[in-house]
């Protein structure tokens, strides 16, 4: 999955590139035994915003994580120019791996000015 351009409401304009293989067999998953979270990786992205506001979204997040765990890795993506969406705003995707292999995901957009 490549990400061309990023997208926020209301205008959006967000371009992502993406090649599915054909898969032939799942593997069995067991969502009784959840395991502990070993891992946190994620993605703190803008687009038309102060990168301090990303900053300060990712050093917030990654601080309240580290209390917890002591893997954690929060990468910074931020869009100007042509790649920039039409609209301003920011996101954050979060994705903890636990012991079983599992992984548990975290979405969230917002627009530029809110909360």
């Amino acid at each position: 999955m490549k990400i061309v351009k990023r997208g926020y409401l209301p205008l959006g304009g967000g371009h992502v590139h993406i090649v599915i293989p054909a898969i032939r067999k799942l593997n069995r998953v067991n969502l009784e035994e959840k395991g502990y979270i070993k891992r946190v990786r994620g993605t703190c992205a803008g687009s038309k915003i102060s990168t301090s506001i990303l900053n300060q979204v990712k050093d917030k997040v990654k601080s309240r994580m580290l209390e917890y765990l002591p893997d954690v890795w929060i990468y910074t993506d931020y869009f100007k120019g042509e790649k920039a969406s039409l609209s301003s705003g920011y996101s954050l995707s979060l994705i903890a791996e636990t012991t079983t292999g599992a992984t548990i995901t975290y979405d969230a957009c917002f627009e530029a000015g809110t909360p």
